[in-house]
């Protein structure tokens, strides 16, 4: 059977990444609940819940050629996992040992991309090689692939707003906004506070710094609040600066 080309495999991995991590880190952050942010004071918490987040996605990634030999980015680009002597699909012991080296990306990555068959430290170990199922255009993979990488990362800038917005410095900030008199200078009434708001917050030891970008929808006009937080260690969040720029309806 032909070797699958070094490109697909590449591309096929990207997918596959992309398909695993981006939904169970939004819904890791969902399932911490509401004020989550505070919960990241506690380093041992942190170090917790990140090692379970990685254990699950690697656990994912493990796994991800279980069914048929072929996850689903190889699916998409028509390449499968055989072995090397038989053309046959391994067992799923052999499926599962071989992406276990993932843990060496950089190593791997690098054996794929110059060895001469584009085997790495899995395809060795298993005697396995990913090769070539169905010849498709790039036309056709691309056009299979784009399209699910986009409602995946659209969905993911989603999710990860809409988890910003459980946290308890997004509230602060909400609250900030709404009871503002500058900003009710000018918008009128506030009817409407946005519930995806582009955010960023840092958190060490203890301290932590929160930017948010909120809508605002007035009686009278529209526009955008920025919210500067600080916070300390055992404290609430504290507004330490904010601006906003207001656009006629």
């Amino acid at each position: 059977m032909e070797l699958s080309p070094r490109s697909a495999r590449i591309l096929a991995y990207f997918v596959d990444y992309t398909v695993i991590a981006a939904p169970i880190t939004i819904f890791a952050l969902l399932l911490l609940g509401e004020n989550w942010d505070m919960k990241f004071e506690n380093r041992s918490f942190v170090i917790v819940w990140f090692s379970i987040l990685i254990g699950i996605m690697m656990l994912f990634l493990f796994c991800k050629d279980i069914f048929g030999g072929a996850s689903f980015g190889k699916r998409i680009f028509g390449i499968g996992i055989r072995g090397v002597t038989d053309d046959s699909t391994p067992n799923t012991g052999k499926l599962v040992l071989r992406n276990v080296p993932l843990l060496l990306l950089p190593i791997e990555a690098f054996l794929m991309i110059f060895s001469s068959d584009y085997s790495r430290i899995g395809d060795r170990i298993t005697n396995t090689q990913v090769v070539k199922l169905q010849d498709r255009t790039w036309t056709k993979k691309l056009v299979i692939s784009v399209p699910i990488i986009f409602v995946v990362m659209t969905s993911f800038v989603y999710g990860l707003q809409f988890s910003m917005s459980r946290t308890a410095a997004f509230e602060v900030a909400k609250e900030f906004t709404l009871s503002n008199e500058k900003i009710k200078e000018k918008v009128g009434e506030i009817r409407d506070v946005g519930k995806f708001p582009v955010a960023n917050i840092a958190m060490n030891g203890g301290y932590g710094s929160a930017n948010f970008l909120i809508d605002i929808a007035g009686d009278d006009w529209e526009g955008k609040s920025s919210v500067l937080m600080r916070k300390k260690p055992g404290g609430d969040w504290v507004v330490t600066g904010g601006n906003w720029g207001i656009n006629p309806k």
